[in-house]
Formats: C-alpha cells, structure tokens, sequence
C-alpha cells in the first residue's frame, strides 16, 4: 500500500465531523426540517438562528449525505429522517450526551496519559455516574443492537424461563425478550442508579410485572437463582481481569443443569485485529479502563475454566453462547 497522506489528515480532522452532527442535533435543524423541504430561512427562524452562519452548516452536512439540498431548499436524507428527527421512534439523538459528552471526551484526551501509566482517567465514583447516564442516553442504539441478538438467541433455542441480565443498563435485550417469549421472567441486576432506569423502561413498556431488580456487583454475588438464561451485554470487559472469572462462576451458580450464558460484546480475534467495530470498542474500553477488551480466544477460555461446555460463537453478531452442562 502506497503512503497516503490524506489519512494522516482525515483522522486529525475528524472531530469536525462529530462536532458538526452534534452542533445541528443541539440547534435542533433535523427537527425542524422533518418531513419538508426547507430553505435556510425557514430552519433558522424555527430554531431562532442566524440564517447567513446556518448556511455553512447545512451545506456541510449536504457532503455527511445527512441532508440534501435543490434549489436552495433543504431535506432530510431517509438516514437523518430515521435517526435524527427528535419525532422518529428510532431517533439516536439522546446518545450525544454519552460519546460526545465532557466525560467520555475527557477520558479520550486522556489517552496519552493512560498508554503511559494504564490507568484510566476516571475514578471508581465518576465511573459509576457515567454507567448512569449510558443506560438512559444509549438506550435507542442499544435497542436497535438488541434486535439483531434476540434473533440469533430465538434461532439457538436459548429463551427460556428465568433470565438473569447481569449489568443490564436499561435492559433493552432482556425487555425484548419479554415481548418475544411471553412465558419468560427477568431479573436485572447493577448498580443501585441503573436498575432505577431499568424498572423505569418495564414500566414503560407494561412489563414491570415480569421484572425484579437486584441491585448489586455481580464480582460479590449473583441473584437468587435458579436461572434458565444469563445474559452479559458487553459487561466482562468493565471488570477488573482478575476478577472475571470470579464473575462467570458466580453466573455459573446461578444457572440451572443445562441453563445458558449468553455474552455479547465486539470481540477481537487472538491476533487483536478484527473487524472495524470491535477495533473501536477496544479503544472505547482502553479509554475507561486503562486496559484492552477480551479477546474471543480469552473469553473462551475462561468459560472452560469455570465449568461451561464449549461455547458457540456467532460471528456475525459478535455472540458467544456456552450451557453448564447437565
């Protein structure tokens, strides 16, 4: 591959992109936009901004493929009416204030300084109001993930009775669940200010009668099982390595002869390279922890250890599966 310098420069350049999409998400021009074709007279006078300083903007957004424009008239492209308009049900709006927020933005800033010494930027108590704050702001992406998985766990046979979410967040694949497989139960279990959010969106989605919450760290105990199903939605990776495996044989205690332990997350190949998303992720988690994530080969591994069967891995969805065995 010959040198190419435009990659050196893209990459220094590319928070113009990010803070561009977050400028026109805040001054709400997809919203005002909506399903209309507007000029930018009309965008600005709807979120009471200066037309001439708008123009840029938009026009800058024309090449991000977010809007389009003819005849000096703005729209939506089918992308930013999907997930930028404050009024679509699968608006992604809300997450700007987890991955473009002062906090995670620190943490990147930081990343010299955590390559150095491999401590991250953040200590335990800022790590925990963080954790808060993802479970409500991603809760609309981590839906959108969730659909894809309860695809593949429905096509593994692995729904079923009792399902533990073990550092649920807001819950949204063990929600999904719910709806798709009536007969099932859910207990979530995390910090005491995540499950609040969690209870929040059962009773939201008139499922509250078939959800507990358990608050509490996994790495102590599990809840009260037994559990046909235990789920760890990129979870491992958040616990320090030396207590993983005390983790997965507290989750293996909680499951029933024959029950499943499902984990998702981005995973690495043993060579550490892998497709674009799990490369980011691992990035992601070297920025709040100071250390890489688990590779697919590491996490094997330590399932064998704690006494799961060998575990099936869907690539395609970056899911591994393992049962205790009967």
């Amino acid at each position: 591959m010959s040198a190419n310098p435009a990659i050196v420069v893209e990459s220094l350049m590319a928070y113009w992109r990010s803070d561009a999409l977050v400028a026109a998400i805040d001054l709400g021009v997809f919203t005002a936009v909506g399903d209309r074709s507007r000029t930018v007279r009309q965008i600005a006078a709807s979120c009471r901004l200066d037309a001439s300083a708008l123009t840029p903007l938009c026009d800058y957004l024309v090449g991000e493929k977010l809007l389009a424009v003819r005849a000096n008239r703005y729209r939506l492209t089918a992308t930013a009416r999907r997930f930028l308009d404050e009024r679509s049900p699968a608006a992604l709006t809300t997450i700007t204030t987890f991955f473009n927020g002062r906090v995670l933005r620190r943490c990147f800033a930081a990343l010299p300084r955590t390559v150095r010494n491999g401590r991250p930027a953040l200590g335990a108590a800022m790590r925990r109001r963080l954790w808060v704050e993802f479970a409500r702001s991603a809760l609309p992406l981590r839906k959108l993930d969730a659909a894809a998985t309860v695809r593949d766990l429905l096509r593994l046979g692995a729904v079923r009775g009792r399902i533990l979410d073990v550092g649920a967040g807001a819950s949204p694949l063990g929600l999904e669940l719910l709806r798709r497989a009536p007969s099932t139960s859910l207990v979530v279990q995390d910090r005491r200010g995540v499950v609040t959010v969690a209870m929040e969106q059962a009773r939201r989605a008139g499922l509250a009668d078939r959800v507990a919450a358990f608050a509490g760290s996994i790495e102590r105990r599990s809840a009260t099982g037994p559990f046909d199903l235990a789920l760890l939605i990129n979870v491992l990776d958040y616990v320090q390595p030396s207590a993983r495996e005390r983790v997965l044989r507290n989750v293996r205690a909680a499951l029933r002869p024959g029950g499943a332990i499902v984990l998702r997350t981005p995973m690495l190949g043993g060579s550490h390279a892998g497709h674009r998303e799990a490369v980011d992720y691992n990035l992601l988690v070297l920025a709040l922890t100071g250390a890489g994530a688990v590779t697919a080969g590491e996490l094997s591994r330590l399932l064998h250890r704690v006494g799961f069967a060998t575990p099936r891995r869907s690539a395609r969805s970056s899911l591994m599966l393992a049962r205790v065995p009967r």
